[in-house]
């Protein structure tokens, strides 16, 4: 059995706090999950958790500017 890949620009992430990988979607990605937040289910699959708030895309793009300056 085959698995598809989401192949859709974004921000893949590991959340400590849920033990989850997750995946922003770029807002101005032309799909249906722009600007959300999915996370990668255990069969492999990915599920929308919600639309990202402006609080998740400041906390992600703080975690990207320290990981780049770190």
């Amino acid at each position: 059995m085959s698995q598809q890949t989401f192949d859709v620009p974004g921000l893949e992430f590991y959340d400590a706090a849920s033990q989850r990988t997750m995946k922003y979607v770029y807002p101005d990605t032309k799909h249906w999950a722009a600007g959300w937040i999915l996370y990668k289910h255990p069969d492999g699959q990915w599920v929308t958790l919600r639309k990202a708030s402006d609080a998740d895309i400041e906390a992600l793009n703080g975690a990207v500017i320290r990981a780049h300056h770190d």
